[in-house]
């Protein structure tokens, strides 16, 4: 048989004033509103002209909203309802159409809602964008309410995941949710003691998962930490000490730290008991650490207490 044709050749790469002509073109048209063919309408009332064909190539939300068969596409122009206040909702068209980064003087309250209508929208960058900005002006009075928002948002990606709706939207979102969240921690962690001062219900308000993760965040072996000098408060030692032995932390009791760390070749249990932290001790044992291992000198920790005369430690 005759060989198969040759492919085609591939298309010629764009015009290098392509790209340029199209921002000029879709900013004039944000500007104007000309060819306009919908109405976005905010919580205040006053209409944003807008245009179906730019929506929908750079939202996955309104490519389904306005697709031919969707029931809110009924007339030539139509008019959709955003559960959003009008700067917000102006900041991300401006973004849609001018890839505009969030406005200057946005509080850190209302960057959180323009990130919100980012995701329902699915507009990455601008997910990116106010990640950043959130990042930026992370102080002590709002660092928890920054490491609360990335709580929800991972939840409602595991939802969205184990629901099958998945796709590169989510994807990013969960992208930037871990920049927020790895950034807010690091500046908690840092902070760790004087924020339980200065806003101590606002820390102790954090979920439990999201307190344990900062916990872990202050120490390369927080098992350790938490036997010196407890859960500092944050939350029942019990419960911090289930948390650090399951996942993701999956901590182990036998552990012991390397020459240069504060805890080197040490156990969990054998810092318990060198700090008397009896309490501690027992939870220790009752979550599977040995009492047969060699303390200082090859010794039992049992040996080491007997030795030192600590009747309370023996018994």
């Amino acid at each position: 048989p005759p060989p198969p044709p040759p492919p085609p050749p591939p298309p010629p790469p764009p015009s290098s004033a392509l790209a340029p002509a199209l921002s000029s073109g879709l900013a004039e048209v944000w500007a104007n509103g000309s060819f306009s063919d919908c109405r976005l309408v905010p919580r205040s009332g006053e209409e944003f002209a807008a245009h179906r064909l730019v929506l929908s190539a750079r939202s996955e939300h309104f490519r389904e909203l306005l697709a031919p068969t969707a029931s809110a596409v009924t007339a030539a122009a139509i008019r959709l309802s955003v559960d959003a206040e009008r700067p917000l909702v102006e900041a991300a068209l401006r973004h849609v159409y001018l890839e505009a980064p969030p406005p200057d003087g946005l509080s850190h309250e209302e960057l959180l809602a323009l990130r919100e209508l980012a995701g329902l929208w699915r507009l990455p960058s601008l997910l990116h964008a106010t990640a950043s900005r959130l990042v930026a002006i992370l102080s002590p009075a709002n660092v928890c309410a920054t490491l609360r928002e990335a709580a929800r948002e991972e939840a409602r990606a595991g939802l969205a995941f184990a629901a099958g709706g998945g796709g590169r939207g989510g994807e990013s979102a969960t992208s930037s949710t871990t920049l927020l969240k790895q950034a807010a921690g690091a500046f908690a962690a840092a902070r760790f003691r004087s924020l339980l001062q200065e806003v101590p219900g606002e820390v102790l308000a954090l979920p439990a998962a999201t307190k344990a993760w900062l916990f872990s965040l202050r120490s390369a072996s927080p098992l350790h930490l938490l036997a010196a000098a407890g859960s500092s408060g944050v939350m029942p030692e019990h419960e911090l000490l289930a948390a650090l032995l399951g996942p993701p932390h999956s901590c182990s009791l036998s552990a012991r730290p390397t020459a240069g760390s504060p805890f080197a070749a040490a156990s969990p249990l054998q810092v318990a008991t060198a700090c008397h932290r009896w309490e501690t001790c027992q939870r220790l044992l009752d979550a599977g650490a040995s009492l047969h291992e060699e303390g200082e000198g090859g010794g039992s920790l049992l040996h080491a207490a007997a030795a030192a005369g600590d009747a309370e430690a023996c018994a």
